[in-house]
C-alpha cells in the first residue's frame, strides 16, 4: 500500500444521505447479502494483519487500528480480487443482456462502454461497501488485529 496513491480519506465515506441509506439497506437485504462480505473481509484482515499493524503504533487506539485496516482495503482496492472480478463480469453480462447485444461486436461495444462509464464508480462503491462492513464487524476486526 503506497500512501501517495491513496485517495483522500474523506472520499472513502458515503458522500450523501442516499449513499449512506443504500449501504444500510444493502447490509440488511438478504438478496444482496452484503453481510456475508464480513467473512471475506475478516479473512482479508487476517491475511494482511502484519501489514496493517506496520502502519500503526504499538499502542494504537481502536480508531487508529480500524483506520489502518480501512486504508489497507483502499490500497488493495479489493478484499478478494477473483470474486470481485466475477461480480464485475456479472454486471457487464447484465448490461449486455439489458441492451440485447447478440453479436460479438455488440457485446464488445457494451463491455467497453460499461468499463468506460461505470467501472470506476462500481469499484468505488465496492470499496465503500467493504468500509461499511468493516464498521459493522469492528469488534471482530479489532480482535484479529490485537491478537485476541
Amino acid at each position: 500500500m503506497h500512501p501517495a496513491s491513496l485517495p483522500p480519506f474523506s472520499e472513502l465515506h458515503p458522500q450523501n444521505d442516499a449513499e449512506r441509506l443504500a449501504l444500510e439497506q444493502a447490509w440488511f437485504d438478504e438478496k444482496r447479502a452484503m453481510w456475508r462480505d464480513g467473512e471475506t473481509l475478516l479473512r482479508f484482515v487476517r491475511r494482511h494483519r502484519e501489514e496493517i499493524l506496520r502502519v500503526t503504533s504499538l499502542n494504537a487506539s481502536d480508531e487508529e487500528l480500524v483506520r489502518a485496516a480501512k486504508l489497507a482495503i483502499v490500497g488493495a482496492k479489493s478484499v478478494n480480487m477473483p470474486e470481485e472480478l466475477r461480480a464485475q463480469m456479472k454486471e457487464i453480462e447484465n448490461e449486455i443482456w439489458y441492451q440485447g447485444a447478440t453479436t460479438a461486436a455488440e457485446r464488445l461495444r457494451v463491455k467497453l462502454e460499461w468499463t468506460r462509464v461505470h467501472a470506476a464508480s462500481w469499484r468505488r462503491w465496492r470499496v465503500l461497501e467493504y468500509l461499511y462492513v468493516i464498521d459493522r464487524c469492528r469488534a471482530q476486526v479489532l480482535e484479529i488485529l490485537r491478537g485476541i
